[in-house]
């Protein structure tokens, strides 16, 4: 049986879920807690992807639960295998793309603008929030690209 590092079903599974999960809330968060975050385009398609990323992860991180408690093999199905693989990559990618768009943002304004206080949109409260934010979302980019990965290995696998 395909049993590896974050099949799903297994316990390292089930802990790539989580910190998906986690890592997505903490950057919603981080990027809500602000009464700016909202004027920028980028930071709105970052809480949008994240949104999305937080929900395919925790849906999946209760099924792998519910595999794990059932002892129950998820992925003989190669419909099954399809969907999460699609699924994975589309959220991996809109993760991706949506924190590298929010990252130029705040390169552009702090570095290219001389600081976002220099502009008057950003205060430097914000400007933290904000990179942690953009931080939070690359390390939940970096175990769903991991879930991707695995999931592509077990489709060509199957």
């Amino acid at each position: 049986m395909l049993n590896f590092f974050g099949t799903p079903g297994t316990f390292t599974g089930l802990a790539l879920r989580i910190s998906q999960f986690i890592f997505a809330s903490g950057s919603i968060v981080l990027m809500i807690s602000s009464n700016t975050s909202l004027n920028f385009t980028s930071f709105r398609m970052l809480i949008m992807s994240m949104l999305f990323q937080a929900t395919w992860s925790f849906c999946f991180g209760a099924l792998d639960a519910y595999t794990l408690v059932t002892k129950r093999v998820f992925h003989n199905r190669r419909a099954n295998v399809i969907f999460i693989v699609v699924g994975d990559w589309v959220t991996a990618l809109l993760s991706l793309g949506a924190a590298s768009a929010s990252a130029a943002v705040m390169v552009f304004y702090l570095h290219d603008l001389g600081g976002g206080s220099a502009v008057g949109r950003l205060s430097g409260e914000y400007e933290l929030k904000f990179q942690m934010s953009i931080a939070m979302a690359y390390m939940s980019w970096v175990t769903s690209g991991i879930s991707a990965l695995v999931m592509l290995w077990i489709l060509a696998a199957t």
